[in-house]
């Protein structure tokens, strides 16, 4: 079942690529390529089938049947999906899991924004209440459908980095598989979500158009005592995608990142070529 792979993926100490997929073809040069999951992301569906910006146009029913095209070509690869808020409130939340699920998506990501949202890279966006926000994530994961709920919270830009921990806190209470913090890219600011949530597997969403994250500076030659960013190659520490590369989520080891993007290269409506997340 490729929700459990995707589960299995997610707990993994391990950093796991998932390449931004978007018909059979991107799907089958993703896994030729070695990958073991991929994403479809809601930007890319509002260009490509819309031709629109991601500003809340597309609905579940848009990626529902395009990731039915695509899963057949992934060859039991999972597919994590975006569900963006659910497209409603806990009961249309419900009715987009059974839909992703019916299409072969392997796991969703249902994030904190008010309806219709707005693209996680850009300004002005609104969050529900960490109640409701809660409750669809309650009501999704005991549907029944078994898919992987990764809980996204948009606070970071809107409240700061101790909202978006105290919401993160509470969606993986409510039984989210994963929390996803949009927009944290500070490597010590990533420390500290990572500290304050044990256990809990992260993922990170990093525009290229918003510039690289921020590392602290490096220690002199030979000096133990200082803490230093990681060297080029390193996996314990995050990397952006290659071009072409989308990130993914993974299990929760201190230190390491996992890159996903979130919408195709080159789309006509999004700045973005390449976006990364982390755990």
């Amino acid at each position: 079942m490729t929700a459990a792979a995707l589960r299995a993926l997610l707990a993994a100490d391990r950093v796991t690529h998932l390449p931004g997929v978007y018909d059979p073809p991107t799907a089958t040069l993703a896994t030729r390529a070695g990958h073991r999951a991929a994403h479809l992301s809601g930007a890319a569906c509002a260009a490509l089938d819309l031709g629109l910006p991601d500003l809340g146009y597309v609905h579940g029913t848009h990626i529902a049947d395009r990731a039915a095209r695509i899963v057949p070509a992934l060859g039991g690869a999972p597919l994590l999906a975006d569900a963006d808020t659910g497209y409603g409130d806990a009961l249309q939340a419900v009715w987009t899991a059974r839909r992703y699920a019916a299409a072969g998506i392997a796991g969703l990501h249902l994030e904190d924004q008010v309806q219709p949202k707005r693209c996680g890279h850009l300004a002005g966006k609104e969050l529900i209440g960490v109640a409701a926000a809660a409750r669809k994530v309650r009501a999704v994961v005991g549907d029944g459908t078994g898919i992987v709920v990764v809980a996204r919270t948009d606070a970071y830009s809107v409240n700061g980095l101790a909202d978006a921990i105290d919401r993160a806190r509470a969606y993986f209470a409510a039984g989210a598989d994963a929390v996803f913090l949009e927009g944290v890219s500070d490597l010590d600011e990533l420390a500290r979500a990572h500290a304050a949530l044990p256990g809990v597997p992260l993922v990170l969403n990093r525009s290229e158009a918003a510039g690289p994250p921020t590392a602290p500076p490096r220690p002199s030659a030979g000096d133990d005592s200082a803490s230093r960013g990681p060297s080029a190659g390193d996996d314990s520490a995050p990397r952006g995608p290659s071009a072409g590369d989308d990130s993914a989520p993974r299990g929760p080891s201190a230190g390491n990142y996992s890159w996903r993007r979130t919408c195709a290269a080159g789309s006509p409506t999004c700045p973005t070529s390449s976006c990364a997340s982390a755990t």
